[in-house]
Formats: C-alpha cells, sequence, structure tokens
C-alpha cells in the first residue's frame, strides 16, 4: 500500500496548487504542522538544557514555585485541547482507511498537535516552577501561529462547503476556540504581570508556606493535575512504607488550613452575617461515534473524570468541614475563657456539655458538610437516571419510578427511626462523659470511701444503653 504525507494513488490532484495553494487541503495541512515544529524546536533544547539545573526542578520546598495568572484555567483548556486532538487522529485513521494509499495529512498534523500540547504544558509547568516568565515569549508565538494556521484550515472548510454534519469541521471550530483562549491567557498573563515587552516587570512573592521547611501539605500549591492525582504525596507514601509516620514527617500545616486563620474568618463571616440581620471525504459525527472502540474510549475517559471530579469533591467537602470544625472549636474555647465560676457552679454549664460541645456536636458539624453535597447531587441523579431508563426502556422505567414514589412512607418511616435513634444515642453520650467527668474530678473521695464500683456501674450502665442505641442506629441506617 502506497504511503505518502499527501497519498499516491496514482494521479497529481493531491498536489495541484492551480487554484492557489490554500486551496489545497493537502498544503494547510503541511501548513498546520509549521506552528507545532516551532514549538519542539525551540522547547526541547530549553528542557534538555535545564533538566539538571536546580531551578527546572521542582522540589518540595521550592522558594520560586508560583502559580500565574489562569493557571487552572490553562490546564483545564490543555485537557480538553488534548481530549479533541485524540478526537481529530481517530479521525483522521477512521477517514484514511477508506483510501487506497496512506494520507499522513489526514492524521500527522494532530499527532504532532498532541505532542506540541504536552511539551507546552510540561515547559509551563518548568518555568512557573523556575520562576523565568521571559520563557513566555515561545509559548506566545506558538498559540499565535497555531490560532492562525488553524482558522485558516477552518475558514477553507467553510469556503468548500463542509459543514457541521462532517466532524472534522467540527473538531477544527472547537481547536480554533481552545488555540484562541490559551493565546488570550498567554497574552492576560504577560498584560497583569508585566512580563516580557514590559521593562519593570510586577514582583510577585512566592507563598509564605514554601518558605518554611516545616511545612508538607502541598495541595494549594501544585499544578492542577498534581491536585487531581495527588502525584505529589508519593515522597510522602514512599518514607510511609519504609517507617512510621510520625508528627515530624507530617510537618505542620498550611497557614491557610491552620484553625485561627479559619477561626479568623469564620468570626469575619460571623460578623458579617450579624450585620446582614441588622440591615476531503469526512466521515459524520454519528458515524464516529457508531465506532465501538471510539464508545469504549469515551466511556474510559468519562469513566475516568467521574471518579477525579468526585474525589475532588469529596476532598473540597472534606477539608471545608475539618477545617470549620478547627474554627467553632476555637471560638467555643474562647468563649469558656469568658465564663465566670458561677455559671459552673449553678449547674447553667457543666463540664460534660462543654466536651459534647467540642468532641461531638463540632463532629455532627463537620459530618454536615461531608454530606451537604448529597442534598442536591442525589435528587439530580435519581432525575437523571430516570430520563435516561425511560429513553432506553420506555414506560419500564416510569413505573419503576412509581415503585420508588410507593415507597417513600416506609423511607420517611425508617428516617424518622433513624434520627430518634441518633438523637437517643447523643443523650446517652452526653449522660455518659457528664458522669465519666464527675468521676474524675471526685477520684479522690470515691477512693477514700471505696465508691468505685458504684460509678464504674452507673457508667456502665449508661454505656451499654449508647451501645443499644447505636446498634439500633446502625440496623436503620443499613436499612435505608
Amino acid at each position: 500500500m502506497a504511503l505518502a504525507f499527501c497519498g499516491d494513488e496514482g494521479n497529481s490532484t493531491a498536489y495541484n496548487v492551480d487554484h492557489g495553494v490554500l486551496n489545497n487541503g493537502c498544503f494547510v495541512d503541511a501548513l498546520n504542522v509549521v506552528p507545532h515544529v516551532f514549538l519542539l524546536f525551540i522547547t526541547f533544547p530549553i528542557l534538555f538544557i535545564g533538566w539538571g539545573s536546580q531551578s527546572s526542578k521542582v522540589h518540595i520546598h521550592h522558594s520560586t514555585w508560583l502559580h500565574f495568572p489562569g493557571h487552572n484555567l490553562r490546564w483545564i483548556l490543555t485537557f480538553i485541547l488534548l481530549f479533541v486532538l485524540v478526537c481529530e487522529i481517530a479521525e483522521g485513521i477512521v477517514s484514511d482507511g477508506v483510501s487506497e494509499s496512506r494520507h499522513l495529512h489526514l492524521y500527522m498534523p494532530a499527532g504532532m498537535a498532541f505532542l506540541a500540547a504536552i511539551t507546552s504544558v510540561i515547559y509551563y509547568h518548568n518555568i512557573e516552577t523556575s520562576n523565568f516568565p521571559k520563557l513566555l515569549i515561545a509559548l506566545l508565538f506558538y498559540w499565535t501561529l497555531a490560532f492562525i494556521t488553524k482558522t485558516i484550515k477552518f475558514v477553507k472548510f467553510c469556503d468548500n462547503g463542509v459543514g457541521f454534519s462532517q466532524l472534522r469541521f467540527c473538531l477544527t471550530g472547537l481547536l480554533v476556540a481552545l488555540y484562541g483562549m490559551l493565546l488570550a491567557v498567554e497574552i492576560n498573563v504577560i498584560r497583569v504581570r508585566r512580563y516580557v515587552f514590559f521593562k519593570t516587570p510586577k514582583e510577585v512573592k512566592p507563598p509564605e508556606d514554601l518558605q518554611d521547611l516545616g511545612v508538607r501539605f502541598l495541595q494549594p500549591f501544585v499544578n492542577l493535575l498534581s491536585k487531581g492525582t495527588y502525584w505529589w504525596m508519593n515522597t510522602f507514601i514512599k518514607t510511609a512504607h519504609k517507617k512510621p509516620i510520625d508528627l515530624k514527617t507530617i510537618g505542620k500545616l498550611p497557614i491557610a488550613m491552620r484553625a485561627l486563620t479559619n477561626y479568623v474568618r469564620l468570626n469575619e463571616a460571623f460578623e458579617a452575617q450579624k450585620t446582614k440581620i441588622l440591615g476531503v471525504f469526512f466521515i459524520s459525527s454519528q458515524e464516529f461515534l457508531s465506532n465501538a472502540y471510539v464508545l469504549a474510549v469515551l466511556l474510559f475517559f468519562a469513566l475516568l473524570l467521574q471518579r477525579t471530579f468526585l474525589q475532588a469533591s469529596y476532598y473540597v467537602a472534606i477539608e471545608t468541614g475539618i477545617n470549620l470544625r478547627g474554627a467553632i472549636q476555637t471560638k467555643i474555647y474562647n468563649k469558656i475563657m469568658q465564663l465566670s465560676t458561677s455559671n459552673m457552679s449553678m449547674g447553667e454549664m457543666t463540664a460534660g456539655q462543654i466536651c459534647n460541645l467540642v468532641a461531638i456536636d463540632t463532629n455532627q458539624l463537620m459530618w454536615f458538610f461531608f454530606l451537604c453535597p448529597n442534598l442536591w447531587a442525589m435528587p439530580v441523579q435519581i432525575i437523571v437516571g430516570v430520563l435516561l431508563l425511560y429513553y432506553l426502556l420506555g414506560i419500564s422505567a416510569l413505573i419503576g419510578a412509581a415503585v420508588i414514589i410507593v415507597l417513600a412512607p416506609v423511607q420517611y418511616f425508617v428516617a424518622t427511626k433513624l434520627s430518634q435513634a441518633q438523637r437517643s444515642t447523643l443523650e446517652y453520650s452526653n449522660e455518659r462523659l457528664k458522669k465519666t467527668n464527675e468521676m474524675l474530678r471526685g477520684i479522690k473521695l470515691l477512693k477514700l470511701y471505696a465508691w468505685e464500683h458504684i460509678f464504674h456501674s452507673s457508667v456502665e450502665e449508661t454505656r451499654q444503653k449508647e451501645m443499644t442505641s447505636l446498634k439500633s442506629f446502625a440496623l436503620y441506617t443499613s436499612i435505608s
């Protein structure tokens, strides 16, 4: 089988430029290779030369580690760009299958673009970690050239009558938009920080936490890919395999996650709330999606994205709950320091109640933040699931949904019992802590009169009631 960039089918039409070079599809595809070759030619020497230097390596405490404006947006656009380029490569390979010879121009430019996109994000990551923004000029030229060449290709598609029914037209339009947005992000970085063309760039200091060798929690400071995959924890995990983890290994928390910082934020929000109270031949999209291999790849990426976003959602919810618990515990501590002894002696506030506030009630608020995303996620999942089932199964899906609605009173009954069991568990826990605290405060008197077994029996009885209530809670939870 013949192999050529423009194909070799016994005629020279593929290389015909009588109507202008830009009207030749193969030449336009070759023109689209130029920006990617330019970027690879410029960046590879820089990356390889700087690979062994300290300024190009990402250390745990990189003193020059900065995030330029639009950091997360750039990574998201790059991920989308890579996905669209994979689709373009697949479309080119499938389209090339109908020809007798191989037309490399159908998928080779997309392959080069895919390699250049990966190189661009690696190059950008090294610029951030080394804090050498003058190198951004290479990316600025690359996005400009890629946007121009891809726009020329899109315009020629429009002139030749290629429309939305062809997948390549849609992919080219998406690539024009993505390259344009990446170019806008690059221009915005240069404009905001006054880099490259400005004589006096804006000085930005690295995060204070990165200057502290005791801080090892780097989730807020790493790039988006490392955040999503927790790649920055590899060193920590390897250390944990070799020896037990202690507080020194874990290190200090960043300033933004400390209880005092979150207490200040909570107090400001609390005070603000009080104030508020006052006042060529192209396959169609349908043909492309009917390919079993394409559907398998799309399903794989869909599941991968689902789990990635789900883990990110869990992380945000858990971090918020933990920060809130630390802030509220600090606020309770400050309030306790202001209480007079008369409140304690008159029984208005006991030590057991204070322990419950600090240990149990704050945990309940923390768990609320852990689970509150389900308040909106579960109804959306149910509605979307019923609609998809109705689309696939018809009226049978509605019958199944009706059965769920009929069983709603049973669920309400179980939820009521669950709430009662949880309430009784909290009451018994409060009583147990109160008795335990009284026993510890009067331990000398208990020893003097040999009353240990009496208080032991009382605490044990309360604990048994608490365990019975917890078993009921677990039973109703399993039923629900």
